[in-house]
């Protein structure tokens, strides 16, 4: 699995920028949010910058695994990550009656695969670089933040953006320190891989 994410950092940091870019857009909706009227505009846009973030983290993890299955094995945390993002994007985008509080629900759901591929991902790259956190790191936030969703605190379209916004900075940061780390491991890729 090593092997997999290293020879891959790239995609991780194209994720990392994709969220970025995401999360400054996000956080930039919220002033228009709370503008008189302007609600239904916002939830719209959540709606469809949502199913694109999904989608793009859907795409470039699931072509991350199958590249990774198809050298090495042992991808399957990265299919699974990359199929419930891309499902969640289907759905999000293609269905016509998707509701506030079903979006919040979906947002969750998508949270929580994330949290716990990453958790299983992290804890498994572990045993192969001693102090690596970024990838587990990101999975309790992709947990805390289904957590705050399924509370209810989420209570309109401008708190899901302003808190989407923050999981996506907060995942982008993580998801570039990995990218960087993988990528110096790249040399010492077969010693970590016959340590571990």
């Amino acid at each position: 699995m090593l092997r997999t994410l290293v020879n891959n950092w790239w995609l991780f940091a194209l994720r990392g920028l994709f969220a970025f870019l995401f999360g400054m857009t996000a956080l930039a909706l919220v002033t228009m949010s709370r503008m008189y009227l302007m609600n239904v505009l916002a939830f719209a846009t959540l709606v469809l910058l949502f199913g694109i973030l999904a989608g793009g983290v859907g795409v470039i993890t699931t072509m991350a695994a199958l590249w990774g299955a198809a050298e090495y094995g042992h991808a399957w945390f990265l299919l699974a990550d990359g199929i419930a993002a891309s499902a969640v994007s289907a759905f999000v985008i293609l269905s016509p009656s998707l509701t506030f509080g079903r979006l919040v629900n979906l947002i969750a759901f998508w949270a929580i695969i994330i949290g716990v591929c990453e958790l299983a991902a992290g804890i498994h790259l572990k045993k192969h670089v001693a102090d690596e956190w970024m990838l587990a790191a990101g999975g309790f936030m992709s947990l805390a933040f289904a957590g705050y969703l399924l509370l209810g605190f989420a209570v309109n379209p401008g708190s899901i953006l302003q808190w989407l916004g923050y999981y996506a900075l907060f995942s982008s940061a993580s998801m570039i320190a990995l990218a960087l780390r993988l990528r110096a491991l790249r040399p010492s890729l077969n010693t970590a891989v016959a340590v571990g």
